[in-house]
């Protein structure tokens, strides 16, 4: 089951507010992300994905209750059943594609295809994690962000953690972050070609508006170059296992790269 809610702009701060309350304390069958975005000049948009492997009655009855908590419905709801490999497509963008096979960048090389129709993106990304739901204050500051993109297309995803990610020990894998409560990854992308100083310069506003608010922790999967103290940013307590576990396995650091362990 899949679900996608949008509210007008005015509504933006309501949503978060709501959304952040509503989604990480889902039952485990639930999960949900909200969206936001804008481009230079245009009116930003709010937007949320539910996904659920229970029944379409308790998907609905799910977003009742974030619309009750918003204090409006949402403009525009679309609640279907999908399979699961349906609503992954439609979350990755590629559900008007005829096929799996177009959802690819071009070629015969590993990960892609030759029915591919996929284009290259220029972007860069950041990322923080919120033990704790954003007060007032943090959730002006994270729409201001979205009200003054400069330099490409600005958005911000928060994810929903909580529920079976939280019930892990921080330090039994990898990903030790299983105290907080949202991720965020803010993303900007740029036309190929252009000069991508002032979107950079937005992302980087946008997050460091947000770091009074966020736990100092960063999501290793969204690699930040120019991220400073990443070893405890992305492994915490975990760092030194698995700087152990990398030199046992990989002793000539055969799989490097500039923020391997």
């Amino acid at each position: 089951m899949s679900g996608y809610l949008t509210w007008p702009w005015r509504k933006a701060a309501a949503v978060v507010r709501a959304w952040q309350e509503w989604g990480p304390d889902q039952p485990d069958e639930i999960w949900s992300s909200l969206h936001l975005a804008a481009s230079p000049g245009g009116t930003p948009a709010v937007s949320v994905a539910a996904f659920s492997l229970g029944t379409y009655g308790e998907l609905q009855n799910a977003v009742d209750r974030l619309a009750d908590r918003v204090g409006s419905p949402a403009s525009n709801v679309s609640l279907r059943r999908r399979t699961y490999d349906e609503a992954m497509e439609m979350y990755a963008g590629c559900s008007s594609f005829s096929t799996d096979a177009r959802c690819h960048l071009p070629g015969s090389s590993p990960g892609r295809s030759p029915e591919g129709a996929l284009g290259r993106e220029t972007y860069a990304a950041r990322s923080d994690f919120f033990d704790r739901s954003i007060g007032s204050a943090g959730v002006s500051a994270l729409l201001d962000r979205l009200a003054s993109v400069r330099g490409g297309t600005g958005s911000i995803t928060l994810t929903a953690l909580g529920g079976a990610v939280n019930r892990v020990s921080p330090t039994a894998t990898a990903f030790v972050h299983r105290r907080s409560r949202m991720l965020a990854q803010y993303l900007v992308s740029w036309r190929p070609g252009k000069d991508g100083a002032a979107a950079r310069s937005w992302l980087d506003s946008a997050h460091r508006a947000m770091r009074p608010y966020a736990s100092g922790a960063a999501y290793q999967n969204y690699a930040d170059p120019d991220l400073t103290d990443w070893r405890k940013a992305y492994y915490g307590d975990a760092a030194p296992r698995l700087a152990s576990l990398k030199h046992q396995y990989d002793p000539d650091r055969v799989f490097t790269y500039p923020q391997a362990l």
